[in-house]
């Protein structure tokens, strides 16, 4: 089981490159994975290889190859040009691409025509918006940010989405998730989980923020998600 590059078509514009990691068993189901600002890093590549150990072909697509493609840093000048290409990102032109990738996993990618969006970070934000607009079959997002930007189109999620977000995260504190319960109240498919201590960043093995005793439960749930909407 090994990772492989691909471009994925965007309409009228261009080619967005992608890491896909496919599942020993075939056919299966389509994971896009929208990793943070830093892209297809070695760690995101990992934990692709782990979710096509799970059933799933994964598909990691460079959002970014619009502005600044490929991988970069957690440090130094590549941790400043992260940050640069996430301040120029359109959230219009950004969820359009996305709609882009998730039609080429229904088309090219999938086992059965259906498709799951996992986001971290930055991705956490555009896996809710996919859930909302993008006709997917299940969400996850793991310590998004900017969601509570959007706490107008949690009522409406149709699929099975949950939300995992860290007690301590700055970048998205509990001020904002109490925000995101109340919006999403009423909407059985929506599932909010928080992990006392747990700091931004902690799915990420490859990291300081990395928090085990929060990552191992938030993956369970996650993949539970996944199962409900991709079966």
């Amino acid at each position: 089981m090994g990772g492989r590059s691909v471009e994925i078509p965007i309409a009228g514009d261009g080619r967005c490159d992608a890491y896909v990691a496919r599942s020993a068993r075939g056919a299966a189901p389509a994971v896009v994975l929208i990793p943070p600002i830093f892209g297809a890093t070695p760690g995101i590549e990992s934990m692709a290889q782990e979710l096509a150990g799970e059933g799933y072909t994964v598909v990691v697509p460079d959002l970014f190859w619009r502005i600044l493609p490929g991988p970069l840093g957690y440090e130094g000048t590549d941790r400043g040009k992260a940050q640069d290409r996430y301040k120029q990102f359109n959230v219009t032109t950004g969820l359009s691409d996305l709609g882009e990738v998730i039609r080429w996993c229904e088309r090219e990618a999938s086992g059965n025509g259906k498709v799951g969006v996992i986001g971290l970070c930055f991705g956490g934000r555009y896996a809710v918006l996919a859930a909302a607009d993008l006709g997917i079959d299940a969400a996850v997002s793991f310590h998004g940010t900017y969601i509570g930007s959007h706490l107008d189109v949690l009522p409406r999620i149709t699929c099975p989405t949950s939300l995992h977000f860290g007690e301590v995260d700055p970048h998205a504190p509990m001020s904002e998730v109490k925000q995101i319960v109340k919006a999403s109240a009423d909407n059985c498919n929506v599932a909010v989980f928080t992990y006392r201590e747990a700091p931004h960043g902690f799915m990420q093995q490859d990291r300081a923020s990395y928090r085990p005793d929060a990552a191992r439960p938030a993956w369970a749930r996650g993949l539970e998600t996944l199962k409900k909407g991709l079966a």
